[in-house]
Parts: structure tokens; sequence; C-alpha cells
């Protein structure tokens, strides 16, 4: 038996068959079944769908041996449910807060349409919706026109395999530097975005900052994406988004802070350990530890890390400065 595709909705499977019917020659159940990956069954049912709640002419010719329309047939307009507005308006006000304010014209043009789409009693022009709710996300790290400016081309750049040059303010090199990128994947963590891609520089993957990229051009020159590059792999481990040696952590979370700790959803290859005394102890491959050592220490007094001792070292370090900024002795 082949592989089925179950997650696709029987309207973008309706859309499809109409498209290749309408468009192809005489495609049959299995041609259709092959072309959407799903079972025979399911197109039988697409089908009887299309000719009796629909009324399409579809019609099967026995010379040609696949299906045709015997006569001019135009699909009904796709209906949006009420959820499927709801989601609509909500993911547009998250994407709005990810963006960046110049973003707004485009979210804006994007509701009028729906609302010539929907008409103007529709949902999208309930205010009260709107209020209804919000996402507590960081304003945009970065000037707001040019990160919105970067990730435009960005988009169109990744989209379309092409090399962009920039002029990077790097921190680490603490200097403007021009770098060739291969753009691969545009990630957003923690109210700030950030392009991972090959660098012609240093010949290897590299991430950076898009508030930090001073200028951006496309060149035109278009690259191969590597089969072989899997963004999942890239920043498998890595806690946020900066990358480093893999490290085996263990840390140990105290009765108080074990509560939440176990509701914490745990990341790919984690694992709880509960304790005699109501602890319990998280263990997790990281890559790098920077982030890992500042969510450590969010948590004080109720966190202890058992491995490595490089974690350990670099935290009682912190420990000892911040002791001094506050006037504590050892």
């Amino acid at each position: 038996m082949g592989k089925l595709r179950t997650g696709r909705s029987t309207m973008v499977r309706i859309w499809r068959i109409y498209n290749l019917i309408k468009y192809s020659n005489y495609p049959d159940v299995r041609q259709l079944a092959d072309q959407l990956e799903v079972s025979l069954r399911t197109i039988e049912r697409d089908i009887e769908q299309l000719r009796d709640q629909m009324q399409a002419p579809i019609v099967y010719d026995r010379m040609h041996r696949g299906y045709y329309f015997s006569e001019e047939y135009i699909l009904p307009p796709i209906r949006f449910t009420e959820g499927e507005i709801v989601s609509i308006i909500i993911g547009q006000k998250l994407l709005l807060q990810m963006e960046g304010l110049l973003a707004g014209q485009v979210f804006r043009n994007l509701r009028d349409k729906l609302e010539c789409l929907l008409g103007e009693e529709s949902l999208c022009s309930n205010k009260d919706l709107e209020e209804a709710v919000s996402f507590g996300i960081a304003p945009i790290r970065g000037e707001d026109w040019r990160v919105a400016k970067n990730l435009a081309k960005l988009r169109e750049a990744v989209f379309q395999r092409q090399q962009v040059e920039i002029i990077y303010n790097s921190i680490s090199a603490g200097e403007k530097r021009k770098r060739q990128v291969h753009p691969y994947h545009l990630r957003f963590y923690d109210g700030a975005w950030y392009l991972i891609g090959y660098c012609l520089i240093h010949h290897e993957v590299r991430i950076f900052a898009v508030d930090r990229i001073e200028t951006l051009r496309i060149t035109g020159a278009i690259f191969e994406y590597p089969v072989d590059f899997k963004i999942d792999e890239y920043l498998n481990g890595v806690w946020g988004i900066m990358r480093g040696r893999y490290y085996h952590v263990k840390i140990s979370f105290d009765n108080h802070q074990a509560r939440w700790i176990r509701e914490r959803p745990l990341r790919n290859g984690e694992r709880l350990e509960e304790s005699a005394d109501g602890a319990v102890i998280l263990e997790t491959a990281v890559s790098g530890l920077m982030e890992i050592k500042r969510w450590i220490m969010g948590f004080g007094s109720h966190a202890k890390v058992l491995e490595p001792a490089e974690l350990r070292e670099e935290i009682r370090e912190e420990l000892i400065k911040m002791g001094k900024i506050y006037g504590v002795e050892k």
C-alpha cells in the first residue's frame, strides 16, 4: 500500500481534482489518487461530492478511460467558516507584532480584501474580536523600518534561492563587514529575526541577526539549496538561537519549582527523573552553554546544575561577580 497523506482537507482535494479534470487529459481515479497521495476510495467520495453536492457535470469517458466536464463549469467560491475567519484575524495580529509596524499596510490590505470577499458584515469588521486576543511579544529588536525592509528582501531571496550581499555589524568582531550569503532560512526568536545561511567568506552555515544587517542587496546569482541541509538538524540542541559545542546537562529543581518543570513540554531527547524528596532532575543535550546558563539562573536557588562541571563553574563565577556588585561577602 502506498503512503497516504491524511492532512489535506476535503476542500483542498476537491479544488485540485477540479483543476486536474479541467486542465488534464482525462485523468482516472488512480491518477488522481497518485497526484493527491490519497486512497482510491477517497477520490471516489470526492468525485461523488463534486457531482452530487456541487452539481459538477463530471462524466467518465470510456474511450479515454478518464473524467472530463461535459460542459463549462466553474467551481463555487470557497466559503470560510466563522472559526477560520477568527483564526485568520488572530494570525494576522500575531504576524503584525512579529513583522514590525511597517508591515501594517500589508495586513491592512489583506483585511480590506477579506472584507470584499466576505462582506462588510463579516467577522473581519468586528473590532471586539481584535480586543479579545493579545500576544505578549516584545517589540521587534532593531530599527523597525530597516528590519521590515530587510525581511521583505530576505523572504524573496530565500524563496527564489538568490544570493545576497550584506553589510553586517558583527558584535563579536566589533566592526562592520561585507558578506556574501546563500540564505536558507528565516527564524523568529525572542523578539528578533535571524537569517540562517551559508557564508561564502567562512565557507560554513552561519546565523545573522537581521537587525544588525546595515544594508542588503539581492545579487541575482542563483544558488542550489543543499539536499543534505535540514534546518531541524542544524538547530538540534540549540536552547535559543546560538550554537556551540554539545554538552549533556543535568539540572536538579527543588520541590518548590518541580511542579512547573513537570508541566513544561519536553524537547526532543529530554528526560525527567523524579526524586524521593519531590525534586526533579532534567536531563538534556544542548548546543552551547550560554543560553541555558541564563535560563537556569532565572530560577535562582531553586535550580542546581549537576552536570557538566564546566557549566557549574560558569554559574559559580557569575554568582561571585554578582555578589561583588550587590555587596555580598563570600
